[in-house]
């Protein structure tokens, strides 16, 4: 048994290896047993209505062991209810574990969450998805844990039903209690399997290879069925394209050294593939939060290291190899194969890759980019190979966010600006140098502002300032056009929509970015569709919050979307999404923001925070920048690389791609009079089958795991597939690109489409 096993084992069967309860004053009425006044809701308990007309209530003997339970009802999606109490904990923080037992009806949602307040009643932090189950028609227990902010005096414990989306329904709570603990466990992954009964011949070379699809995370935990064994390897890409070939390793016994080495290829035609186009990489884990607003951590698969992988006994490690097919490589069917080895053992096993004849067409006037900076520590010492590698990775833009960075000077009332050695000047020259084909996205800083606001004596509204600005931006443009830069979109402020003084801010400079004549930019519309109307006449380019979802609220209809999406287009506007994972963890994900969801809901593209941001990317330390990388940069003791989740942004790149090429074609073709019946079908009936119901704000457009639970102790646990809640399985997403290859040749060799 591995050390990692042992000290889970450890953990499930001996109290003293978890945090332990170190006080903290109980939950009143945790049972919610008690209703003194015989008004039909527990005492102690505060009913809330944070929308609509939710029905609260005790259920008698409605409880896991027969005893009352406190239930509540919420009949229709405008219906947000809650069950709070304030526990009085005191200053100093603090780690809480709070631990409930639930049940919903099917598709329902159910939320804890906890909230710091001060002495003085002033909110200062809070977890809103510390516990999240959905669907769970058993009782089940749960268990979150929640960091108590210093200057806090009170924890708000709440308890929601149908909070952020799910299916109106009811949902019950029992046994509630919360408990200050000397520290934060990481989250577990259980097997659902017992480990697997190995061969004689696996058991002598010390592992088991077996199939995992690259979206399909693979904790080292896991234990796979025999009827999962490799037997190949059986990609598809077109020319030029780079294809993911994934599997797992179990281990019989420790493996220091999990070594792959993959041949060159070869077609029957004698065509090959050289060695050299194929990179082998071994998944690395690292201790990540689940999401940037949760406080949890667990060892999840993260990035592609070149080093070598050490695999413990029982443990599954995974092998990464990435082939990029040559631009002229004839189509065909190409042969070789990968080995693994391991110390006293080895296992070759067959690839088959096909290649299709023909190259994917780039879309015109699409954002595929990430959000980068140059206050990293590198600085901008490795821009211009930050940017080559986003264009490899199909990447069309860049989202970048830092000041001007000028020198700015004026005489009388004329403003000059030195922007030679500017910071925007300088990602300017890596853009054009990495050959972006789209316009850039700038996220302003703040120097423009600040420079006017110095000059217009610190009046926002004043005429002073307006001139000021406006000088400023319209040098930058200037020197655009004599520099050739491409077009910027240009952000004066973060995410306004949420922030009332930041939005009065933003919409101020809006206006005058419009009246410089600039191309605007502004994030997150659909947070707040009121004040989205203020600013829609000077944005040219909208940036939705994860997809055509009203924030917080719901998916919107098919039909309403198409109408919106319509009229955006129409008035010229440009509709991009933000921001669908943000911890480089999720190549499902990925894939699915960048690829076919973009071609279903006719949106021009996605930009997602960030390439790479962290101050420590391989550490553990406890903040969001800490969480948020899509590519580990090398260090003294760290080789670095891509994250399976900028792996999934590729893959989703290159969807899109098939859908375009195809789209293109069929009208290419359509004009030369050449047949397209089936092409058309293929392209009218790819998203028949994609429901986007279930898809919610912040922690589903990333991913849920198939179970996330607790065990008695209240310590989080996650079984099965980490999936997003669409109706495609993972293999799905290869079936479909399949599918418009094949007909993408078919269409190529009809007569007089060439």
């Amino acid at each position: 048994m591995s050390i990692l096993r042992v000290l889970l084992a450890c953990l499930l069967a001996a109290p003293n290896c978890a945090p332990q309860t170190v006080g903290g004053p109980p939950i009143l009425n945790g049972d919610f047993a008690a209703d003194k006044d015989a008004n039909g809701l527990p005492d102690d308990w505060q009913a809330e209505k944070y929308r609509g007309n939710p029905v609260w209530g005790v259920e008698q003997a409605g409880g896991p062991a027969g005893s009352d339970c406190a239930r509540i009802e919420c009949k229709t999606n405008e219906d947000i209810g809650l069950f709070s109490q304030r526990v009085a904990v005191g200053k100093g923080g603090g780690t809480y574990r709070v631990v409930v037992q639930l049940r919903t009806t099917p598709g329902t949602r159910a939320t804890v969450s906890c909230t710091s307040y001060s002495a003085t009643d002033k909110w200062l932090d809070a977890n809103y998805n510390m516990i999240v189950a959905t669907g769970e028609t058993k009782w089940v227990t749960c268990g979150g844990y929640f960091k108590h902010n210093d200057q806090g005096a009170a924890i708000k414990l709440a308890l929601w039903c149908s909070f952020q989306g799910g299916e109106p329904g009811t949902v019950w709570f029992d046994n509630v209690r919360i408990e200050r603990v000397d520290g934060l466990p990481p989250t577990r992954y259980e097997p659902e399997r017992p480990e697997p009964s190995l061969s004689p011949a696996d058991q002598s070379r010390g592992f088991l290879l077996f199939a995992r699809n690259s979206l399909d995370l693979l904790c080292r935990e896991y234990n796979p069925g025999l009827d999962e064994r490799l037997k190949q390897l059986r990609p598809f890409a077109s020319q030029g394209e780079y294809e993911p070939l994934s599997f797992g390793v179990y281990a019989a016994r420790e493996l220091p050294e999990l070594r792959a080495a993959v041949s060159g290829l070869k077609s029957d035609a004698g065509a090959t593939i050289p060695a050299d186009c194929l990179e082998v990489r071994y998944v690395r884990h690292l201790s990540k939060r689940s999401h940037y607003s949760r406080q949890d951590r667990m060892s999840v698969p993260t990035f592609l290291d070149a080093k070598p992988a050490a695999v413990a006994a029982n443990d599954s490690g995974q092998v990464w190899i990435t082939v990029h097919v040559p631009d002229d490589a004839p189509g065909g069917v190409y042969r070789g194969a990968v080995t693994v080895s391991a110390g006293t053992g080895e296992q070759s096993v067959p690839v088959a890759l096909r290649v299709f004849p023909f190259r994917l067409k780039e879309p015109a006037d699409k954002w595929f980019g990430m959000y980068d900076g140059l206050h990293l520590p590198n600085g901008t010492a490795d821009l211009e190979t930050r940017y080559a590698d986003m264009r490899r990775h199909g990447l069309t833009t860049v989202g970048f966010v830092g000041a001007l960075g000028g020198k700015y000077s004026v005489e009388g009332d004329v403003v000059h600006a030195d922007l030679e050695g500017a910071s925007l000047t300088t990602v300017v020259a890596a853009y054009q140098k990495a050959g972006f084909p789209a316009p850039l996205v700038w996220l302003m800083g703040g120097d423009v502002k600040n420079y006017a606001l110095k000059h217009a004596g610190g009046d926002l509204q004043s005429d002073k300032f307006a001139d000021a600005y406006k000088a400023l931006v319209k040098a930058v443009l200037r020197y655009g056009r004599l520099n050739q830069w491409p077009p910027l979109y240009c952000q004066p402020e973060d995410e306004v929509f949420a922030h009332t003084q930041r939005f009065e801010e933003g919409l101020r400079q809006l206006k005058l970015l419009k009246e410089a004549e600039a191309l605007t930019e502004m994030d997150g519309p659909n947070v707040d569709a009121e004040r989205a109307q203020q600013t829609y006449a000077f944005t040219d380019m909208l940036v939705y919050a994860y997809g055509p979802l009203l924030y917080r609220e719901r998916v919107y209809s098919p039909t309403v979307w198409e109408t919106m999406v319509n009229q955006f287009h129409a008035d010229g506007k440009k509709l991009l999404y933000y921001n669908f994972d943000t911890t480089g963890c999720h190549p499902e994900s990925m894939r699915f923001s960048n690829g076919f969801y973009i071609a279903a809901t006719h949106a021009d593209g996605l930009l997602n925070w960030a390439y790479s941001w962290a101050r420590d990317p391989y550490g553990e330390q406890d903040d969001v920048a800490g969480d948020v990388q899509f590519y580990y940069p090398t260090t003294d003791k760290e080789a670095g690389g891509p994250s399976i989740g900028y792996e999934g942004i590729r893959e989703g790149v290159d969807d899109y791609k098939y859908w375009y090429t195809l789209t293109e074609l069929v009208k290419e073709a359509k004009a030369k009079g050449v047949p397209t019946a089936e092409a058309e079908q293929l392209l009218a009936s790819l998203f028949a089958d994609l429901d986007l119901s279930n898809l919610r704000t912040n922690m589903s457009m990333q991913g849920n795991w198939e179970y996330e639970g607790a065990n008695e102790r209240g310590d989080e646990v996650r079984r099965g597939p980490f999936k997003l809640p669409v109706p495609w399985q993972f293999a799905a997403y290869d079936q479909k690109r399949l599918a418009l290859a094949e007909r993408i040749e078919a269409l190529a060799r009809q007569p007089g489409a060439g």
